[in-house]
């Protein structure tokens, strides 16, 4: 109990020495903070004037430098390497831009509109293009890319499906149709085509090789003995009716075509010669006919004559024809207007050409030559003919 007493006076004591420090250092404290702030502009100059002294002799320390750079440089690699730390940043930064991503797509969007920033743009892409297309490589990656497209069965199945839809518009087909007929009713389409026409037909008619070809063709049709014998007959059939049925009117007709035949430009010496000699025979069977019409008109009247001076019947007969033997008839295969048909399809159209005429005048001068080579004369005049006709054959 004793001691217990002596423990609470000694604490007693040393309360009061306590309080009784605590006066005197809150006196000491309340003494200085009135004269800090009495004299507080000296107080700080002093104060300021220190600090920076510590600092710059802190900052002209290289070693303080270098600790401080040291202690940089790990503080960050802690703090980058921390996965604490890097999932904090994290969640803030993601935070902080969800909290701010319309203020951020504003400003990217106020950002683009510049002009500044488009026509940078737009000349970085005028780079970028022609970068890609002064590469060859890229040249061929794309060919081949757009390659592989166009061959795709879809690609041409869609292709075809929207041409076809295309030329089947009604109003598409109008407009090619009338831009065709546009087209062709101008007068310089029609000029280049009359005159592309008249050049075509110019070179081939001009070409050796047609020519030559021409040449062996008819060569070859007029060397055929089947056709030379049909050329033959057919004008056997011709001049032969002239003899006996032959009319004055007819016989002129053909006369008159074989003179026109012969007026033709494209014909040689040999040839109206001919012609000539054709004529002529025709001339002397229409003279034949003539006088045989005129011997038969004496006879009927001399037979009248007899039958008056006779007994004379009641009724005298009308003198009749005397009918034709089949022989005669076989003989007279075509009347005379199939004569002046053939007259008229030997006589040529006027000669736009020099091989169109040259062609003419040597198909007229063979079936002239074939008719007069047939013709039923004395022999000499029909060999020479046929000389001549052989002659311009083989030219």
């Amino acid at each position: 109990m004793h001691l217990q007493m002596e423990r609470l006076a000694k604490m007693t004591r040393n309360v009061q020495l306590s309080y009784r420090f605590m006066i005197a250092g809150g006196g000491v404290v309340v003494v200085g903070i009135g004269y800090v702030i009495i004299n507080w502009t000296i107080f700080r100059s002093h104060v300021s004037q220190e600090s920076a002294e510590v600092v710059s002799q802190t900052m002209r320390d290289a070693q303080v430098q270098f600790t401080a750079r040291e202690f940089s440089k790990e503080l960050l690699n802690q703090l980058l390497h921390d996965e604490e730390m890097t999932k904090t940043v994290a969640s803030w930064t993601l935070r902080l831009l969800t909290s701010i991503q319309e203020e951020i797509g504003a400003l990217f969007v106020h950002i683009l509109q510049q002009d500044q920033v488009v026509d940078e743009v737009n000349r970085l892409a005028d780079k970028l293009v022609a970068y890609l297309c002064a590469s060859q490589t890229i040249q061929e990656r794309v060919g081949g890319l757009l390659v592989d497209a166009i061959n795709l069965q879809s690609s041409r199945d869609a292709a075809a499906i929207w041409a076809y839809d295309l030329v089947m518009r009604e109003d598409v087909t109008e407009g090619f149709r009338d831009l065709v007929v546009a087209a062709l009713q101008m007068d310089a389409v029609v000029e280049e085509a009359q005159q592309l026409a008249v050049q075509v037909v110019n070179r081939v008619l001009s070409d050796e090789g047609t020519i030559l070809e021409a040449k062996k063709v008819l060569r070859d049709a007029l060397e055929d003995q089947e056709l030379r014998n049909s050329a033959k007959e057919s004008l056997w059939s011709i001049v032969i009716p002239w003899g006996s049925r032959s009319s004055p009117d007819e016989v002129k007709r053909a006369v008159r075509l074989a003179e026109e035949l012969a007026s033709l430009p494209a014909l040689n010496d040999d040839e109206r010669a001919s012609l000539r000699s054709l004529q002529m025979r025709l001339r002397a069977e229409g003279r034949k006919g003539s006088n045989s019409a005129s011997e038969e008109a004496k006879k009927a009247q001399r037979a009248d004559k007899r039958t008056d001076a006779g007994d004379k019947p009641e009724a005298s007969a009308p003198v009749q024809a005397q009918p034709v033997s089949p022989a005669k008839e076989a003989g007279q295969v075509r009347p005379l207007e199939l004569t002046t048909q053939q007259l008229k399809a030997l006589k040529a159209p006027e000669p736009s050409g020099e091989d169109l005429s040259s062609k003419a005048s040597k198909e007229a001068t063979e079936k002239v030559a074939d008719s007069v080579s047939s013709s039923p004369y004395p022999e000499e005049v029909r060999q020479q003919d046929v000389r001549k006709a052989e002659d311009q054959q083989a030219q």
